[in-house]
């Protein structure tokens, strides 16, 4: 079961997995009730990228807590040391870009869904990845590349990684996910980094993907990119080696010596 906010209850049934969806709470105290009467007696507490939770409201809980870390811009301040100390295990999903430099945390890699089995006829140039901030941007994108002749996917749905489409560029943004699944597909990345409150964006594209300076730009590199007679991973040492660190047990990964071995 995956708790999340009641407007993103899709999410884990695209995952097929049962959501247990909140409606905004009143308070963190409130959140914390509901949550504390959901855990029951489950272990732990897995927790993605907030060791704390949001607001704070996990830090009275007694089940332990497994963090998931990635990338994070208040990763040096004292309530987000404080909230990694109090887990049961920390690990970083991105350590290759040395952010986080701490004795108490696992050194681990970044963890993508399985890539969908391509489908013949499913290669394409290009594959523009839009949310509502880059939506109008991409819409006008497609029509130009595909004016010139390229083929553009423009895919509707959550994760792109369900997708059996294979491109060689993926245009989009620079959030966690997308990243790792274009390093997983061996295709280009164009990033556009957007502002986060608490995810970099741009310092993650700037060590994984390729920014544009602008609009024109990024079209003259797609056009470069597809001049190539090599991939992604074969011009990169470091990037083919997070590539391979991409699948793995992830609940071998998240429990280290306690998970169950058969």
């Amino acid at each position: 079961m995956l708790m999340v906010p009641h407007d993103k209850r899709h999410i884990p049934r695209a995952l097929g997995v049962m959501p247990m969806a909140i409606a905004k709470p009143e308070s963190n105290d409130d959140l914390r009730e509901r949550i504390a009467g959901a855990v029951g007696d489950c272990d732990y507490i897995i927790v993605d990228t907030f060791p704390a939770g949001i607001a704070g409201e996990l830090t009275e809980l007694q089940t332990p807590r497994i963090a998931m870390l990635r990338l994070h811009r208040g990763a040096h301040t004292e309530g987000y040391t404080r909230a990694v100390a109090s887990c049961h295990r920390a690990i970083d999903l991105e350590a290759h870009l040395g952010w986080l430099d701490r004795d108490d945390v696992v050194a681990a890699h970044p963890v993508t869904m399985p890539l969908a089995e391509p489908e013949p006829g499913d290669q394409v140039d290009v594959l523009i990845v839009g949310g509502d901030e880059l939506s109008a941007f991409a819409d006008k994108l497609v029509g130009r590349l595909r004016f010139k002749g390229l083929t553009v996917a423009r895919p509707n749905g959550f994760p792109i990684a369900w997708h059996t489409l294979q491109p060689r560029v993926v245009v989009g943004a620079a959030g966690f996910n997308l990243t790792y699944e274009a390093l997983a597909m061996d295709a280009w990345h164009l990033a556009i980094p957007r502002p986060r409150a608490h995810d970099d964006q741009r310092r993650r594209a700037e060590e994984l993907a390729i920014v544009p300076d602008s609009p024109a730009q990024l079209e003259e590199l797609i056009d470069e990119l597809l001049d190539r007679d090599f991939s992604r991973l074969q011009s990169s040492a470091d990037q083919r080696q997070i590539a391979t660190t991409l699948g793995g047990d992830l609940g071998a990964l998240l429990l280290g010596d306690e998970y169950p071995v058969e």
